[in-house]
């Protein structure tokens, strides 16, 4: 295909084969846009991008090109999103003659040249910086043409290219960020010529004529004419991986070439984009989702799936989970972050409670116990390249979590537990058989030469910590640090113990203490009330991880007795706590809608996972909320003071927590699964790189606590303020008001709704309308028909009016009742959810209240329909666009994956009324699908998409209800869908 001169085509869901030339050829000042396009056995290059012509091509996929994969010359522009590019005659991408190119999330592969080549004069210019970064202003170097091109490569996989991984060339300038180079022919990196290369976050490895040092991080780096250094100025910089050590080359020492990086590095500021290592300089990085992946979807179905623990293959691109409700543990292609893909499961005959890897092993612990009384388990040693148990070793009683030792990988330590039973004597301690810990020592990589070392925990040694039960410790995690020492939590001992792995000795024991919190809701009452305390309660640490080689941190969940909502940071060598998170972990979950009502009166937000790793010079701790569903992230560079970053929304049920910082990745997987409730176990992937992170899209001030957000109305008179409101899940209601004019949208008021007596009041309020002339309308639900009604509020929320529905309405009604309420001069307009018993199955009525004449007009609404098992399709919202049309939201009750119909659609009223006693059914129109806007975060998908409104500003907003954290993630998510001009 040819596209030349002005011309414009637009491709979609296309194939392109067995042509003479090019797939497909772009010129002149053309334009080319393809998606989901398939290209292949073409006799010569995939596509060709020449002259200015711009080439935007998503989720295609190149294969059997008879040239490269795709050619970029002559100041032509290319982006290319999601991209398979492979078993190319040339190279993957390459870029001359000034050619601009961005690659995001892209894949060459199997290519008989370079993976990509840059060369020509394409390197940065103004042209394509606002394309690239619009915030900065950027001026091109000395001797770099101002107008030229470059190419950025983000998130990328390039593997098995014939030639080099990566060569820029010829005053090329190419920008890696959080990529890798894998299993390449040549060099994994060559710069050459006046070229230019910047590398964040990414990863070369597998090169075939690599130069190797120890200290380099596995980079495999070429500098070519060095002679004409001062002249030519080509440089690698590598940002994250440093320049220790690093190998002569064409007899350009160490020192110049540092050195002369270093001038470059202050000469050109600005010319290469702000990476990760100077990010904290220079601006803030996040992390960022790149995708959910729900368990159930891989290896064969069965009643209850889940993801607990998860560790990673030395490659970081095949994730392996244990799953102990299925009896199996299952592995994730990841390799690309946005698009995971399931490999399929392995049954281990038992439940396999932590894994860890070792080279070409998965390390998977196994409990086999028959009872608590007789407890047993196993180490089963898999081969991960067949999938297959290669050997199996006792462990002698009931194993909980694995650690494997840094550097050499030379001991792995396994917490044998050996749980209590909850059921006998109130749970409490001790019971027999006492828990221990056993260590593997690994002399060589054959696993038959692997063997395990009993480390028995001293009654006397534990009893002078102040161990709870010293005669039955009960271990629970396990953490290793760069010296060899293990650090074991006794959760229901509230105790610490660190032991030498090369001895076995133990070291040191001490208790983790108690805390008390002030300032936090201590009470399920439907009240968010943060006046509450804990006095005194023990820690009950449930994962721990080394900070450096001197200090832990601990996630407080608590078991039995204990658990004081936060994390701590303790100093091993005098047991002494050196930072607690008191309140603060506690109320992020309430500044960010996570706050879980039914946990308060037992040990809140739990939190459970720990790990802590480093990435780009910055030791992260990531802390996991098992019952308020996310992680929070904190910069641990002082152990003493570590300072919050975000909060990443997860799944239910956070457990395993696993930083991958050869990728810059972190992977969390989310064990709760309930499929009855539309509740699924998944593996979730974030990645650390974005300027701004995607979650949250609303949050609160000043510790408002909020949560049920199922409605929204515009505040009359100010353009960036709107009104949302309490439903059910909480008590009394509350009229929120949330500022949109800044992202995240903030809550930044509470306003309590009271009966006409004052007295505070409950209402399942599902709609809100602000009356132009002060006050408010309510649309309230009611657990049967008669208890639906419409109420309006003075401007301080008080009670001054009920409006019921009409007793041949209400009698049709069960629980599915008023879910919206709008106004237009004296009429008010209400949607109820599902259809009446007494109206034509699937319409829904839609109905006009005249607030003078107090009387009723019924419409009907066609609803979709839904093959699916327990779905439904429902009105939940209802906002007058004008005086004669209506919005409506229509969704179906599923989420995830399985959700299908989130949209908003427009139904004109007749100038005339209907006569009485008839229903005629109203015609809509789709306004807008909201499903691709719920989806672009890559979360999980929420299913009630339950407020919408046209802002003062013009703009339609719209909100989900998070349910209050029951029986759902949790996460709201706060949408802006344009311009009501544009939408309606």
């Amino acid at each position: 295909m040819e596209v030349d001169g002005s011309a414009a085509a637009e491709l979609r869901h296309c194939a392109i084969r067995g042509t003479s030339s090019a797939g497909l050829l772009a010129a002149g000042e053309a334009m080319a846009e393809g998606t989901a396009l398939v290209m292949e056995e073409t006799g010569g290059n995939g596509v060709v991008d020449g002259r200015t012509a711009r080439v935007v091509l998503t989720d295609t996929h190149l294969t059997k090109v008879g040239g490269s994969g795709v050619v970029v010359a002559e100041r032509a522009a290319l982006t290319l999103a999601r991209c398979d590019i492979g078993h190319a005659a040339g190279a993957g991408v390459e870029v001359a003659g000034g050619g601009q190119a961005r690659l995001t999330d892209c894949q060459p592969h199997d290519l008989t040249g370079d993976g990509i080549r840059v060369a020509g004069s394409s390197a940065f210019g103004p042209a394509w910086w606002p394309l690239l970064r619009p915030e900065r202003s950027v001026t091109a170097p000395a001797g770099v043409p101002g107008d030229a091109g470059g190419v950025l490569v983000e998130r990328c996989t390039i593997t098995r290219s014939g030639a080099t991984g990566v060569a820029p060339g010829g005053f090329g300038q190419l920008h890696l960020t959080g990529s890798t180079v894998d299993h390449v022919g040549g060099q994994g990196v060559l710069a050459a010529d006046d070229s230019r290369l910047a590398k964040a976050g990414s990863q070369i490895r597998g090169a075939g004529h690599r130069r190797t040092h120890p200290a380099l991080h596995h980079v495999s780096v070429t500098v070519s004419a060095p002679d004409s250094w001062r002249d030519r100025q080509a440089f690698m910089r590598l940002t994250g991986d440093g320049l220790r050590g690093l190998p002569r080359s064409r007899r350009m020492s160490h020192r110049k070439i540092s050195a002369a990086l270093v001038t470059l590095a202050v000469t050109s500021a600005g010319l290469i984009p702000g990476t990760a290592a100077s990010a904290h300089g220079n601006r803030s990085l996040f992390w960022d989702r790149q995708a959910t992946y729900p368990v159930y979807q891989n290896g064969p179905a069965v009643p209850a799936t889940a993801a607990e623990i998860s560790a990673v293959t030395d490659d970081g691109r095949t994730l392996i989970y244990t799953d102990a409700l299925a009896k199996r543990i299952g592995f994730v292609d990841i390799g690309n972050a946005r698009k995971p893909k399931g490999l399929g499961t392995l049954g281990v005959n038992g439940e396999p409670t932590s894994v860890t890897v070792r080279g070409d092993y998965a390390l998977v612990v196994v409990d086999t116990s028959e009872s608590f009384t007789n407890p047993s388990g196993v180490l089963q040693v898999v081969r991960i390249k067949d999938r297959k148990v290669v050997r199996t070793i006792d462990l002698g009683g009931q194993p909980d979590s694995i650690a494997l030792s840094k550097g050499n990988k030379r001991y792995a330590a396994i917490a044998i537990e050996n749980q209590r039973d909850e059921g006998v004597n109130n749970g409490d301690l001790p019971q027999a058989p006492a828990g221990f810990v056993q260590i593997v020592d690994f002399p060589s990589d054959n696993p038959a030469k692997w063997s395990v070392r009993k480390v028995t925990l001293p009654a006397q040694t534990l009893a002078q910590a102040g161990i709870v039960a010293p005669e039955d410790p009960e271990p629970e995690y396990v953490s290793i640090n760069e010296k060899g020492k293990l650090v074991v939590t006794l959760q229901e001992n509230n105790g610490i113990v660190v032991i030498d792995l090369r001895s076995g000795k133990v070291e040191k024991a001490f208790s983790a203490g108690t805390a008390t919190v002030k300032g936090i809701d201590v009470k399920k009452d439907g009240k968010i009330d943060l006046t509450g305390q804990i006095t005194d309660v023990p820690r009950e640490p449930d994962s721990i991880a080394w900070v450096d080689d001197r200090y832990v941190a601990t996630a407080n969940e608590g078991d039995w007795k204990g658990g004081t909502r936060g994390w701590t940071v303790f100093d091993t060598q005098t047991g002494r706590v050196v930072w607690d998170a008191g309140n603060t972990f506690e109320r992020l979950a309430v500044t960010y809608g996570l706050h879980n009502e039914d946990r308060a009166g037992k040990k809140g937000t739990e939190p459970e996972g720990l790990a802590i790793a480093t990435f780009h010079g910055t030791r992260y701790a990531f802390v996991g909320s098992e019952r308020s569903n996310f992680v929070a992230v904190y910069d641990l560079s002082n152990p003493a003071r570590p300072v919050f970053k975000q909060v990443l929304p997860t799944t239910n049920g956070p457990e395993g927590l696993l930083p991958i910082p050869g990728r810059d990745m972190l992977a969390v997987s989310s064990e709760v699964d309930d499929a009855s409730v539309n509740v699924r176990s998944s593996v979730s992937l974030f990645a650390l790189g974005r300027d701004e992170p995607g979650f949250p899209s609303i949050v609160s001030r000043d510790d408002i606590g909020w949560g049920a957000l199922g409605a929204l109305s515009a505040v009359p008179g100010k353009p960036s303020k709107l009104y949302s409101v309490t439903d059910s899940a909480y008590t009394p209601t509350r009229l929120l008001t949330i500022d949109t004019s800044g992202k995240p949208a903030e809550i930044t008021s509470a306003l309590t709704v009271t009966d006409a007596a004052g007295a505070p009041v409950g209402y399942d309020a599902e709609g809100i309308y602000a009356r132009p002339q002060g006050g408010f309308w309510l649309g309230v639900e009611g657990a049967t028909g008669d208890a639906n009604k419409l109420v309006r509020l003075d401007a301080t929320g008080r009670t001054v009016e009920t409006v019921s529905l009409p007793s041949e309405v209400a009698a049709g009604l069960s629980k599915w009742g008023i879910e919206g309420v709008t106004g237009s001069g004296k009429y008010l307009w209400v949607a109820l959810q599902r259809e009446l018993s007494t109206d034509p199955k699937g319409v829904a009525r839609i109905g006009r209240y005249d607030t003078v004449s107090k009387q009723w007009t019924w419409y009907g609404y066609q609803l979709e329909t839904t093959t699916t098992a327990g779905d439904w399709i429902g009105l939940s919202e209802i906002v007058a666009v004008d005086e004669h049309t209506l919005a409506v939201i229509e969704r179906d009750k599923l989420n995830g994956p399985n959700a299908k119909i989130k949209r908003v659609y427009t139904v004109t009223v007749p100038a005339q009324d209907p006569a009485a006693g008839t229903l005629p059914v109203l015609r809509k129109r789709l306004a807008i699908d909201v499903l691709p806007a719920l989806r672009a975060d890559n979360g999980w998908t929420q299913e009630k998409l339950e407020g919408l409104t046209i802002g003062g500003d013009g703009q339609v907003y719209a909100i989900t209800d998070n349910d209050a954290v029951k029986d759902a993630t949790g996460e709201t998510v706060f949408l802006r869908l344009g311009p009501a001009r544009k939408v309606f």
